[in-house]
């Protein structure tokens, strides 16, 4: 038993050995998926039982301290990286919109993807934080399955596009839209706590529009790979990409149907005496 456990751990650990991307391996939360997923477990552990316990006889805090500052800084981080994916990769005439294959070169703009795609994955790992927050100051009906589907997938597909992937066309369009929807997100999100008067429930709509139109754009700029010919970004990719992306477009519509389209009971009006 001993024997066989040792040669399945020698097996796993060749795999990441010679899979990993070698350019950023070293890199904390990169070279073992054991980190992110003890990261996942511990924070679905928290939101479903280590939270509402210690939270149960307590008040809701506040945090609106704290919620500035980290709304703040998301904003900065977010928008950072869309400029980056902008100068950097998408205006480099070296990199293709339509298909840009992956690889392990260590080029200027081959680097500065793979990094990029790591400060990313870092975002999705800083964005469990949201829940953080619900959880104490007893939001919980926020915490949807949605919600939480979304934040431990992400940071789960955050380690393997990170990891594998080793850039493509593909993942960066995906990180891309991604932190400009999380920009005007936790713009909004500032700008509430700021100045609670703006609260606009319309605005909230557009955002998860926003999310919808991701979602779209991804799926159709993902499949069209299948028609490219001779396109090398990873086809395993899709597989995981593709499938994932349909699933979260079907739950942030079923979302956006039941919040914005489905008819609003009325409050029935009080009886005069």
């Amino acid at each position: 038993m001993t024997a066989a456990l040792g040669e399945l751990y020698s097996t796993y650990q060749t795999f990441l050995d010679e899979n990993v991307d070698p350019r950023i391996k070293h890199y904390p939360l990169v070279g073992s998926p054991v980190p992110i997923i003890t990261i996942v477990i511990l924070y679905n552990y928290f939101i479903n039982n280590w939270g509402p316990a210690f939270m149960k006889d307590r008040p809701p805090f506040q945090l609106r301290r704290p919620m500035i500052i980290y709304n703040a800084v998301q904003v900065v981080v977010n928008a950072w990286i869309v400029y980056m994916a902008v100068t950097k990769i998408w205006m480099n005439e070296k990199f293709s919109w339509v298909c840009q294959g992956a690889n392990y070169l260590e080029d200027e703009l081959e680097l500065t993807v793979v990094r990029l795609a790591y400060f990313y994955y870092l975002t999705k790992i800083v964005d469990l934080t949201d829940t953080v927050f619900m959880v104490l100051r007893k939001k919980n009906r926020q915490i949807s399955f949605l919600h939480k589907y979304h934040h431990m997938g992400m940071c789960l597909g955050g380690w393997i596009g990170t990891a594998f992937v080793g850039g493509g066309s593909q993942i960066v369009l995906f990180g891309t839209l991604n932190c400009i929807v999380h920009t005007i997100m936790y713009g909004y999100y500032l700008l509430v706590i700021l100045h609670p008067q703006y609260t606009v429930l319309s605005f909230k709509r557009r955002i998860t529009e926003l999310q919808l139109i991701q979602f779209t754009i991804i799926f159709f700029h993902g499949v069209s790979v299948l028609f490219i010919p001779n396109c090398t970004f990873p086809k395993w990719v899709l597989i995981i990409i593709v499938p994932q992306d349909v699933f979260m477009f079907v739950l942030f519509w079923d979302f956006y149907a039941k919040t914005y389209l489905k008819p609003q009971p009325k409050t029935p009006a009080k009886k005069v005496d």
